[in-house]
């Protein structure tokens, strides 16, 4: 064999190497990504499924008071409105009118009807979006919020005694689901708070206060909605 014939074998020995060894590599890593869970995952949570090129065809709201729509009303109020005092010189029987009262104010605003208006009203005149709003019409993708909390809460701190303060909160879970094929297209837990008041002066007068701060509230909240979604 001449040296040149084999310094061209040895050549073609170590690029046929070169070669495997780049393949045994790219098959590692390409089951590293796979098995090892490191491929991104389709999750409909991950920011991306909605972009501003997302088709959402028809828009139809659904607003709900608890965690679903099948919730009888009443149950649904005892577990959404909420009055975050710690009770320390409180009789439990005035804490529990005081909430039957904030209750009754909730109930009085129908705040589900007043939420799903104004969040209607709000994403025609903010969005170019198609929203469907009657009953029983064929819709593309639907927006929901189930509202988890109404209520008024402390934010002093825990070990504070000072409860002179309580802020109005609202807390709800946003879903946009694509309707032909279920998919979760955004989901959000989201919060609104507003003024911080004395107690009494939230609950005087059958909660006068209270039930006059719901509305702005709500428009509010819808608001922020309208501007996390589109």
């Amino acid at each position: 064999m001449s040296p040149e014939r084999g310094k061209r074998d040895a050549s073609d020995s170590v690029t046929e190497s070169s070669c495997e060894n780049r393949c045994v590599i790219v098959v590692l890593l390409a089951l590293f990504f796979v098995i090892g869970g490191c491929a991104p995952a389709m999750s409909p949570l991950k920011a991306g499924l909605l972009t501003p090129t997302t088709d959402l065809g028809g828009i139809g709201v659904e607003v709900h008071l608890g965690d679903g729509a099948k919730a009888p009303e009443p149950d649904a109020l005892e577990r959404l409105v909420s009055l975050g005092v710690r009770g320390r010189g409180r009789p439990a029987g005035e804490l529990d009118a005081l909430r039957t009262t904030l209750r009754q104010a909730v109930r009085a605003g129908d705040v589900a009807t007043e939420f799903r208006e104004r969040t209607i009203r709000l994403a025609r005149e903010r969005t170019p979006e198609r929203i469907v709003n009657t009953p029983g019409a064929a819709i593309d993708t639907r927006l929901t919020l189930s509202l988890q909390e109404i209520g008024l809460v402390s934010r002093a701190a825990p070990s504070s005694t000072d409860e002179s303060l309580l802020t109005l909160v609202l807390r709800g879970r946003l879903q946009l689901v694509r309707v032909s094929d279920g998919v979760e297209l955004l989901a959000r837990t989201m919060s609104y708070e507003g003024e911080a008041k004395p107690l009494g002066v939230w609950t005087a007068d059958g909660a006068r206060e209270f039930s006059g701060a719901l509305v702005p509230a709500i428009e509010a909240f819808a608001a922020q909605i309208i501007d996390e979604v589109f």
